[in-house]
């Protein structure tokens, strides 16, 4: 992934607004918000694949 300072970049040309730091924050925490989601939905797939294939092999018996 790749990450872009970009309170770098503003402060080389000197010029910095305040609303710009607030956005780029904001993204920052939905990019870290959505990473954590997606890492979520992938635990669960794989343990839904992993009971999928448990139940199907007969490791958990029919009541």
């Amino acid at each position: 992934m790749l990450i872009f300072n970009s309170k770098a970049v503003v402060e080389r040309r000197g010029f910095r607004p305040k609303i710009f730091d607030e956005k780029i924050e904001g993204l920052t925490v939905r990019v870290g918000y959505q990473e954590f989601t997606n890492r979520g939905i992938l635990i669960a797939l794989v343990v839904a694949v992993l009971g999928g294939a448990a139940k199907l092999f007969g490791f958990f018996p029919n009541p």
